[in-house]
């Protein structure tokens, strides 16, 4: 019987100490999480999605709900199996193709090898560079990708696109004088161009957006042609 009576205590103990040493936290707390990425491909509706969850490396509990892993609520594609600690704050999940109670919101992230910095298309891949990539967003547009960066007021605004044009449409662009382009490489068929905006760019301080321009030639150099 005592034995028994020390099996529970152990229990017991082991339940109370596990509860006392998990850090608890807020919702719409701001906060530093350390833990492991896992990202992952889900296919629904016909639509890819990319999903990012931060495997804890110590259980929290938020509103007395204890957890190990949390989604990463991020407008940038992360690397799989990366150790990170994250700055951000936690919230309600509304991605619903995650079965996660909570998120935490990124304001930052101290591991700049856990962002994916090479894109790919059928024409060719480009490589942003990694002291840019935390401070511009990247996305998919029709032959090539867009690079854009938020203004004072949060509204997204493209910087450049680096796109794949036909050689014909790249002859046609050239000697239009109202756009401002610049080849990157070529083959037989088609040409790959950077192509500026000219929208324009709204910010009390220009350091980053000029950061991101500056980078513009050793972005052209990583470009590669399938």
């Amino acid at each position: 019987m005592k034995k028994y009576h020390k099996i529970i205590l152990l229990f017991i103990m082991s339940f109370l100490l596990t509860g006392c040493f998990s850090e608890k936290y807020n919702l719409n707390e701001e906060t530093t999480l350390k833990g492991i990425i896992h990202t992952n491909e889900i296919i629904k509706d016909n639509q890819s999605y990319m999903i990012s969850i931060l495997e804890l490396d110590n259980p929290i509990i938020i509103e007395g709900t204890k957890i190990n892993k949390i989604a990463i609520d991020y407008d940038k594609t992360l690397r799989d199996d990366t150790e990170v600690t994250i700055d951000g704050t936690i919230t309600d999940n509304d991605n619903q193709n995650l079965d996660l109670t909570y998120s935490i919101k990124v304001n930052d992230i101290d591991n700049i090898l856990s962002y994916i910095n090479t894109f790919s298309n059928d024409t060719f891949s480009v490589t942003i560079p990694t002291e840019i990539i935390k401070i511009c967003d990247i996305k998919s547009i029709d032959n090539g990708f867009s690079i854009s960066k938020k203004d004072k007021n949060q509204k997204s605004v493209t910087l450049f696109n680096i796109i794949a044009v036909s050689n014909e449409e790249f002859n046609n662009l050239r000697e239009n004088e109202s756009i401002s382009i610049e080849k990157v490489t070529s083959n037989k068929e088609k040409t790959i161009i950077v192509l500026y905006s000219t929208e324009e760019y709204e910010n009390d301080d220009y350091t980053e957006y000029n950061k991101i321009i500056s980078n513009i030639d050793k972005i052209k150099d990583t470009v590669v042609m399938k």
